[in-house]
């Protein structure tokens, strides 16, 4: 056992020894290799210098130098014909490129000689129809006599083309053939495209596999098109993206059943994949103004086996107590259109007032595309409310018009893109007779994108209310405006802006709130904002008076996760009145603040 072990030990370090050896040679040989530098002429200041000089592999290995005469010739010739193909795609058709190895003293130096020549632009463009039947709408090219003749731009342009006929009628367009031509004299590229439309074919009928929960009519009910409408690829990817929204399903793929139709009407196959229709969320925030808060829901997305979604809501924090119900019935009466029914008790217990509320909703929406909807309803609220030793009661009964436009992709982080809501609210106290008003509401947010990595978005939101047709101090309390907080203006305590009697906020009948934001992702995990906000609220029934504005400035931390970026924001505010604490306000939550 002994001479085993002791074999065993000598064994491994006659192999550490070797492996120590091994490393010596390879670290010698590197250290033999022939360095050399490598000199750019023709190029100096050329918009393609730097994607050719990135592009050689001459100038990127000069750090590993080849170990012989040979491979570094070899290594510097395989570089023209690539840096050559690199000019040519970017429109460069009569570049020429020269190397040269130089010898006579060391380091050996590699000398690229580029002429680029003149870069040609789009000449005339001509498409040539083949195949059996002609289309209808013919297509016409989009590219412009100025753009450049690039490898780039001509696949994109075919890429359009075929898009084009596949959202007219046409399933299979496919390109025969494809023919350039370049004119020195002029120095654009006159091109020639031969394609063939394919048959023209209309929508058919939807057979439908893999359901387990979710009942067919639930999808059948969502299809936006009958058959024989003509064939456009745009109803079938926005069909699959429905059903995605859904939430019912983790994947659906529609195909065509069979290529050849003997009628031209090309029938189709969804095969779906459902996910979970449950979900329970719990989250948290803090704000050093209001302090913590808690919410949890639990949603059921298929109530009834036809989409139907209920969502139980519950939030606890220091100023508000609130539970809800919500209920969505899609596909009520046309396709595009949900009845919505909703229940919420509420107690708020901000400086300002108190209240207990009972509200109950009844409404539909209409959606007609994807980022825009309107909806319309019938609300009721019981309210009890308490303002400054005062207890009222109201019994608010309202008509509310919504309107949504938003172009927006993610709710919780928004990159580019805008989203703007409006509503319009008539409400009448059946408690008493002699209290009307309306509101009017607008909010409209804006993401510009100013570099897509690192990340950089430059977001701006404006916001304003009114309510009219009474005084302010006739509307209840928990309807009028008030400003400063997490939501609205950071750095200002929650609803400390407003109206004020004997030192206390009473709320107004004017809002107007205003944001900037400049969001930088600078990894897939960290980011960072610097952020402006300012608001008012006012007695008057317009926001445009000459009240100046409360501002509070302030920068946040963003941590990325897979459900959305966690908030951290430290604000100041800029121009406290006398009766604002002027102290640093710190907020926690989770998604961006607007």
């Amino acid at each position: 056992m002994r001479f085993r072990t002791s074999l065993s030990l000598s064994l491994l370090v006659l192999s550490l020894w070797l492996n120590g050896q091994m490393q010596r040679v390879c670290a010698d040989e590197d250290r033999t290799g022939i360095p050399y530098s490598v000199q750019w002429e023709g190029i100096r200041n050329h918009p393609m210098e730097d994607l050719i000089r990135s592009s050689s592999r001459t100038e990127n290995l000069r750090d590993h130098p080849p170990p012989s005469l040979p491979l570094l010739r070899k290594r510097m010739l395989d570089d023209v014909p690539r840096l050559v193909s690199i000019l040519q795609a970017n429109a460069y058709y009569q570049a020429e490129v020269e190397a040269d190895l130089e010898t006579d003293r060391a380091p050996y130096r590699v000398r690229f000689l580029i002429n680029p020549g003149p870069r040609y632009t789009i000449g005339k463009q001509t498409v040539r129809y083949v195949g059996d039947t002609p289309p209808r709408t013919t297509w016409k090219p989009f590219l412009q006599r100025t753009d450049p003749a690039s490898t780039k731009a001509i696949q994109t342009s075919e890429e359009w083309m075929l898009r084009f006929f596949r959202t007219h009628g046409h399933p299979y367009p496919e390109i025969k053939d494809r023919r350039f031509e370049l004119d020195p004299g002029t120095r654009n590229m006159h091109i020639e495209t031969v394609i063939d439309p394919g048959p023209m074919m209309t929508m058919g009928d939807l057979e439908i596999e893999g359901l387990s929960g979710v009942g067919e009519r639930a999808i059948l009910r969502m299809i936006n098109w009958d058959p024989g409408d003509g064939y456009d690829e745009r109803l079938i990817e926005e069909f699959q993206q429905d059903l995605i929204l859904t939430g019912l399903f983790s994947r659906v793929q529609l195909t065509p059943k069979q290529k050849v139709a003997p009628n031209q009407q090309l029938d189709f196959l969804l095969s779906a994949t459902e996910r979970f229709h449950r979900t329970v969320r719990l989250g948290g925030n803090y704000r050093s103004d209001v302090g913590f808060g808690f919410r949890s829901s639990w949603e059921h997305r298929n109530l009834f086996g036809r989409g139907e979604r209920l969502l139980l809501d519950f939030t606890l924090a220091e100023e508000e107590t609130i539970a809800s119900a919500s209920f969505r019935q899609p596909g009520f009466q046309i396709r595009n259109q949900s009845l919505l029914l909703g229940m919420k008790i509420e107690e708020e217990r901000p400086d300002a007032f108190t209240s207990l509320s009972f509200e109950s909703y009844v409404g539909i929406e209409r959606e007609y595309s994807r980022t825009r909807s309107n909806s319309l309803g019938l609300q009721y609220k019981y309210a009890t409310v308490e303002q400054a030793g005062e207890e009222e009661i109201y019994g608010l009964i309202s008509l509310p018009f919504l309107t949504i436009w938003d172009t927006t992709r993610d709710p919780l982080n928004p990159v580019k893109g805008h989203r703007t809501v409006a509503e319009l609210s008539p409400y009448t106290d059946v408690l008493n007779a002699d209290l009307n008003f309306g509101r009017i509401e607008v909010t409209g947010s804006r993401y510009i994108s100013l570099s897509r990595w690192p990340q950089v978005i430059l977001a701006g939101r404006a916001s304003m209310g009114s309510l009219v047709g009474a005084e302010t101090s006739e509307i209840p309390a928990d309807e009028r405006y008030y400003s400063g907080g997490g939501g609205s203006v950071r750095g200002f305590s929650y609803q400390s802006i407003g109206p004020r009697e004997n030192g206390d906020v009473v709320g107004g009948s004017s809002l107007l709130e205003l944001s900037l934001e400049l969001r930088a992702r600078l990894t897939e995990t960290w980011g960072g904002v610097a952020f402006l906000d300012g608001g008012m609220a006012t007695r008057e029934e317009s926001p445009f008076g000459n009240q100046p504005l409360q501002w509070g400035a302030g920068l946040g931390l963003r941590i990325f996760t897979g459900i959305g970026p966690l908030r951290v924001d430290l604000a100041y505010p800029l121009n406290p009145n006398e009766n604002q604490d002027a102290r640093l306000q710190f907020y926690i939550s989770l998604g961006q603040s607007f």
